[in-house]
C-alpha cells in the first residue's frame, strides 16, 4: 500500500474474509494521514482495528470470538521516518524488538523450525532465500498453508518497500537444491562406507557440488 510520504506492506493469517475486510478499513483509513510517522501509522491502524472488533468481531458470542481473530504484520516505511515491522494481536498493534523476523498463522512452527535451521542474519538480499525456504517449509508441512507466496522487502534509502515476488519460484528451486546437498553431506558421516582415505576426494566432490550450485 503506497502514498506520497509512507507505505507499508501487510501479512495476515487464518480467517480471510474478516482480514480482508480489516485491511481495508485500515487502508481507508491511512490514506487520510498527514505529517506522518511511525506512531501515527501505529495508532492510525490500531484505531481502525478497535473499530472493527466493535462492529464485526465483539457482537459475536463470548464463547466464539477465539475463532474469529485474526493476526497480521505489518511492515511500514515512512519518508524520513524510518522502517518499522509490527504484529498485532486482536486490537494492538506491537514493534517487533525481541527479533528481526515475526511468524504468524497455522504455519507458524514449522516456519519458526525452518528459521532456526538457516537464519544467521544478513542484508536483504541475503535474508530473501531465508525467508522463503521458511514459507515454502510451512505450506510443504502444515495442511493449513498453501496458495502463491508473495515476497516484499523493506529498503532504507529511501525508506520504501519493493516487491520481489518475481524471485520468489527461484529462490525455492534453490532451496530444494541447496538442501539436496546437505542431505549428501549427511551420507559422508557413514564411517563404514566412507574412511579417512576418501576425505580428499569427498572434500573435492562437495566443493564442485556447491560451485554448480
Amino acid at each position: 500500500r503506497c502514498l506520497s510520504d509512507w507505505s507499508s506492506d501487510v501479512c495476515s493469517s487464518d480467517l480471510v474474509p474478516f482480514m480482508k475486510r480489516a485491511i481495508e478499513e485500515i487502508d481507508l483509513s491511512l490514506t487520510s494521514l498527514s505529517n506522518v510517522d511511525l506512531s501515527k501509522v501505529r495508532l492510525r491502524i490500531e484505531d481502525t482495528l478497535i473499530r472493527f472488533f466493535k462492529k464485526h468481531i465483539y457482537i459475536i458470542p463470548q464463547y466464539k470470538q477465539d475463532s474469529y481473530t485474526f493476526q497480521l504484520v505489518f511492515g511500514i516505511a515512512v519518508e524520513n521516518g524510518g522502517l518499522g515491522l509490527y504484529s498485532t494481536s486482536d486490537t494492538t498493534v506491537t514493534p517487533v524488538v525481541s527479533s528481526s523476523y515475526q511468524a504468524i498463522g497455522s504455519g507458524f512452527p514449522v516456519s519458526k523450525f525452518a528459521l532456526g535451521l538457516v537464519h544467521m542474519g544478513g542484508n536483504v538480499e541475503e535474508v530473501k532465500p531465508v525467508a522463503v525456504f521458511c514459507v515454502k517449509a510451512a505450506k510443504d508441512y502444515s495442511d493449513h498453508c498453501g496458495g502463491h507466496t508473495h515476497l516484499y522487502t523493506l529498503k532504507s534509502d529511501p525508506p520504501r518497500i519493493e516487491d520481489a515476488s518475481s524471485e520468489v519460484r527461484e529462490i525455492e528451486e534453490y532451496s530444494s537444491e541447496m538442501f539436496a546437498i546437505a542431505r549428501t553431506l549427511l551420507t559422508f558421516l557413514d564411517t563404514e562406507q566412507y574412511g579417512d582415505q576418501d576425505i580428499g576426494s569427498l572434500s573435492n566432490y562437495v566443493a564442485g557440488t556447491i560451485s554448480e550450485f
